[in-house]
């Protein structure tokens, strides 16, 4: 981001600077993302600490993040009521797409409706699947995949059957959620969870023998891919 906002600054006929603030919204805590965006937006006109000149604390002029739909559900909408146009390049969730809720919200990446349509046609076309499994995290992208998934697994004749994972889920919530998924007896499985559920979940799961030959698990690109290759030996 830096380099890029620098470059605006090469044109010596505008006086016009861009600065650039971080803010940690941490990322399982959308209430206090949002109260710091809040205090952001509440010290205009205040004084600000300088070294030289009159200089005031001032709005921001957009938002930048943040990675999880959880997180920028509550950034775009304080922003949207702001006049701020909020971007993110890892917020997929499809229910930012209906522009009446999130008029200033814009993405660098497609939605979870263009994933899931992928993820629904290699079950079919590749898979001859008829039936299909989705664990997810029960947050604001989790249900989105999971419903899109659903929606477009219509569109091809296959059975979804859908369980969703508390957020942040103990051992016990986790291996709750996998005997539902046992007792279905679907062997493909989409798995839509984030480092901290894969990391409780998936050694359940392959201590319930879950895992292996007789099933094919596929991951969302809900956790980064040094996640996966640590997991490397659960993810058959």
């Amino acid at each position: 981001i830096i380099p890029e906002i620098s470059k605006c600054h090469s044109d010596k006929n505008t006086n016009l600077r861009f600065t650039t603030e971080f803010v940690d919204t941490t990322l399982n805590r959308p209430f206090e993302a949002a109260c710091k965006l809040f205090k952001l937006l509440n010290r205009r006109g205040k004084s600000a600490e300088c070294t030289e000149g009159n200089v005031v604390e001032t709005v921001p002029s957009g938002i930048i993040g943040a990675p999880r739909s959880s997180l920028t559900e509550s950034l775009a909408i304080l922003g949207g009521a702001s006049d701020l146009v909020t971007i993110s390049h890892a917020s997929s969730s499809a229910e930012f797409s209906h522009e009446n809720e999130y008029p200033l919200f814009g993405r660098t990446i497609p939605s979870v409706e263009v994933d899931a349509t992928m993820v629904v046609s290699f079950f079919k076309e590749e898979l001859n699947a008829t039936h299909l499994g989705v664990l997810y995290v029960n947050d604001p992208y989790g249900i989105s995949y999971a419903n899109s998934i659903r929606k477009a697994a219509g569109n091809v004749n296959i059975t979804v059957v859908q369980i969703a994972l508390l957020k942040n889920a103990s051992r016990q919530d986790a291996t709750s959620s996998l005997m539902k998924l046992e007792r279905t007896g679907i062997r493909y499985i989409v798995a839509v969870l984030f480092q901290e559920e894969l990391n409780t979940a998936m050694p359940l799961a392959n201590d319930m023998l879950l895992t292996g030959d007789d099933y094919f698990w596929m991951f969302t690109d809900s956790f980064f891919a040094s996640t996966l290759q640590d997991s490397s030996g659960l993810l058959r």
